[in-house]
């Protein structure tokens, strides 16, 4: 009951924050944007709270937990222009994080050729900003842009590795859902990366950082609290 409620208020705090974006009120976007991340994590401690009122501290994922403490921490960075690299700092130590977060529960080494296979699509997106994005990057920011690019493909991957753990009871519904949000952490980073390299502003790429992110942070969350 407590996690449905707050799976509904984190959805208005959502659809509040996408109004704001969209109708360009930054003081509604940015009060609401502040709410998001504490009601991921709020909805991750109920979800893991016991009938008999307390909660099992093994059950806890201290890498999991900070790496949405780090996502916090960002969000609110990203609420001024100045504390971009500050912003960006918070996100790259959260996905190191959930990388942790994500490796224990790989069971076997991928063979090259797999891996090499699993890393295509990586490559190409990669390939793509290099062409498309890190022109329009400060020679300043060139290196912290190349380093944060590369953690997060490096995250998506480890998620995506995670399936290895089918076969040792880890649910591939949930595990869809934890790779599936990773996916669209690097959709929305790379819209954000659009918007203040490219300067591409305006409602509708603001709409689109807000909903892939606050998708991803969730599924994240939901996929590794359900997989066992």
């Amino acid at each position: 009951m407590i996690v449905t409620v707050l799976r509904i208020v984190l959805a208005v705090a959502a659809v509040i924050n996408v109004y704001g974006c969209w109708s360009m009120n930054k003081r509604m976007a940015g009060i609401s944007k502040a709410f998001l991340m504490p009601l991921v994590i709020a909805i991750y401690f109920a979800a893991i709270y016991r009938s008999n009122g307390e909660i099992i501290l093994a059950a806890i994922s201290i890498p999991l937990l900070l790496g949405m403490l780090c996502g916090y921490a960002g969000d609110l960075f990203l609420l001024k222009d100045s504390l971009f690299t500050a912003g960006l700092a918070a996100f790259l130590c959260g996905h190191i994080f959930y990388i942790i977060a994500f490796a224990k529960d790989i069971v076997w080494q991928p063979s090259t050729a797999l891996l090499l296979l699993v890393l295509v699509p990586y490559i190409v997106y990669i390939l793509w900003l290099k062409k498309h994005l890190i022109p329009f990057v400060p020679k300043n920011m060139k290196a912290p842009v190349f380093v944060y690019m590369g953690a997060i493909v490096a995250m998506s991957v480890f998620a995506f590795l995670r399936f290895s753990a089918v076969g040792s009871g880890l649910s591939a519904e949930y595990i869809f859902y934890t790779f599936l949000g990773s996916v669209l952490f690097v959709a929305s980073d790379s819209i954000l990366a659009m918007t203040v390299f490219k300067r591409d502003v305006g409602s509708f790429m603001e709409v689109g950082v807000m909903i892939t992110y606050v998708f991803a942070q969730f599924l994240i969350m939901w996929g590794m609290v359900h997989a066992v």
